[in-house]
């Protein structure tokens, strides 16, 4: 069974969480997360993601998503984590 992950922030630092999340057999990305949609469609189709939103809180409660990755600027950690952690996620 594979782990259903989300990446938040489709950006350099998502970029390098992708390149090796997708690589993974026991991982499936569910879910890409970032306000940009310009940066956040080119990544989802460089990395084949079809699940793609704006923000956070939509996409938890659309995946379910048991991990998510937190690669947003450091800023907005505090508040992505623990809305994954209420979600029921692991981060």
């Amino acid at each position: 069974m594979a782990i259903r992950t989300a990446v938040i922030g489709a950006g350099t630092m998502g970029k390098v969480h992708l390149e090796h999340l997708t690589k993974m057999d026991e991982v499936e990305v569910v879910g890409l997360v970032d306000p940009y949609e310009q940066t956040l469609k080119a990544t989802a189709e460089k990395y084949q993601v079809s699940a793609t939103y704006g923000e956070i809180d939509t996409m938890l409660s659309d995946q379910h998503p048991d991990y998510v990755v937190v690669a947003s600027p450091v800023r907005y950690h505090t508040a992505q984590a623990v809305a994954a952690f209420n979600a029921g996620a692991h981060v």
